[in-house]
């Protein structure tokens, strides 16, 4: 069954807008394993699978039935001048609660890590009751953790998807006719026979890479969370077919990045902070960040280094026409809450080209198109990349000295109190919870 760590139900959210488009969110929130990442262990990872069950991202306990329009931020925002790409599209947001990027179908030491039921279960109430086979575009996308998530699944929903999309242009007539207030129009439904599914990863081109010491600490970090909740299997297929005995490399997109064939834009900071701290974890920031070390000597190296292994491990997925990236040389992880139509974090500097901008000509691309026509790498390291690198020095000290809840698995959420009211006045947005 569809279970959370804890064994309680797992479900999404859904925010209806036009029926042809669907934007599917997998939610963030890191992953369950060993604390110890010199030395990660069966034992230490389940007692951290265990503390975790006891939390919303474990748990679908405290999950509310129900959320207004200030929930979200960014590229899921439903004010369309915070969001000029996505914000009539039907919203699927799956809340995240399996610790291990929506995979695996066990029961281990009482633990339910089924994450791939859940999605299976979430699929299939998508095409029963939303419609989701009628659609024309159907993007996937998600951050960090949830960012991994699209990397390994994304081939498998485009096959599901594809595979039901003869019977798209009855399912969108019928629900037409069932919600006759919808943005649906007849030649909505005229297109819908053939769903174009995308993938739009944000944060999620994860590294194997050892640390200052030489240890590779995340990544067997890793290794033991998918050793214990036999989670492998639900990896990408044409990984695993390449690497037959060495299914872990199918967890780091830069081993199998060419076999994706759906199509992708990577959105992925150049020097992601994530990586910097719990892969490098260089406890030092390089330059600019109030009460944190300066990098020098190895630990600037190594910093440097990662824009150059980014863009390395990514080269082949963006060189696919009708692929591209979006790449900034500033520090920062899950940039579509808050820099979706940031102009100081243009790429390249001062070309009108954000995130989402760079996503919308991503969506507008067709076959005859140049795949360098979707490469936005920020051609200039840190510090030079202005003005975005002032910006994100900030965000570096908390992001550094781990202090950034998204990084660490805590429920953090991109709103205020004192915003709630003014962006609910202004959406109206309803999230319900289906479970």
């Amino acid at each position: 069954e569809a279970r959370c760590l804890d064994g309680s139900m797992a479900g999404y959210y859904v925010r209806r807008g036009t029926v042809n488009k669907f934007l599917l969110f997998f939610e963030g929130g890191g992953w369950c394993y060993d604390d110890n990442c010199d030395n990660p262990t069966a034992e230490g990872t389940l007692r951290n699978c265990r503390d975790r069950s006891g939390s919303r991202l474990g748990s679908s306990q405290r999950w509310e039935a129900s959320k207004d329009g200030s929930f979200l931020t960014g590229m899921l925002s439903a004010d369309p001048g915070k969001n000029p790409v996505f914000h009539n599209w039907t919203l699927v947001y799956l809340p995240y609660c399996d610790g291990a990027s929506w995979t695996g179908d066990s029961i281990v030491d009482g633990l339910h890590f089924k994450g791939q039921i859940i999605l299976d279960a979430v699929m299939s109430e998508l095409e029963s009751v939303e419609g989701i086979r009628a659609a024309e575009q159907v993007v996937i996308s998600g951050g960090s953790a949830g960012a991994s998530a699209v990397y390994y699944h994304a081939d498998s929903l485009a096959s599901r998807l594809s595979a039901g999309s003869s019977d798209g242009l009855r399912d969108c007539s019928e629900r037409r006719l069932n919600q006759p207030s919808s943005e649906t129009s007849n030649d909505d439904c005229a297109s819908a026979a053939a769903v174009d599914v995308l993938a739009l990863p944000d944060a999620g081109f994860f590294l194997d890479l050892p640390d200052r010491w030489g240890q590779r600490c995340w990544p067997n970090q890793m290794l033991s969370l998918f050793n214990v909740s036999q989670g492998y299997g639900e990896l990408h297929a044409k990984c695993l077919e390449r690497f037959e005995s060495e299914p872990w490399r199918c967890l780091f997109p830069q081993y199998y990045g060419d076999l994706i064939s759906t199509r992708i834009l990577v959105m992925n900071s150049l020097y992601d902070s994530s990586e910097l701290d719990y892969t490098l974890r260089l406890g030092c920031c390089p330059g600019g960040c109030k009460g944190q070390p300066t990098c020098a000597g190895r630990d600037l190296e190594l910093f440097q280094a990662l824009r150059d292994e980014h863009m390395r491990g990514w080269a082949a997925v963006v060189a696919k026409p009708g692929n591209g990236v979006w790449a900034p040389s500033c520090i920062d992880h899950t940039m579509g809450w808050s820099r979706w139509t940031d102009a100081s974090w243009e790429v390249p500097a001062a070309s009108g080209v954000t995130m989402a901008a760079a996503v919308q000509q991503w969506l507008d691309w067709s076959p005859g198109g140049h795949s360098n026509d979707l490469k936005f790498e920020d051609s200039a390291p840190w510090p030079h990349n202005r003005p975005c690198a002032s910006d994100s020095a900030e965000f570096a000290v908390n992001a550094l000295s781990g202090k950034d809840d998204l990084l660490t698995g805590k429920a953090r959420w991109p709103w205020t109190a004192a915003s709630v009211a003014a962006v609910t006045a202004v959406t109206g947005a309803v999230w319900v919870l289906k479970k």
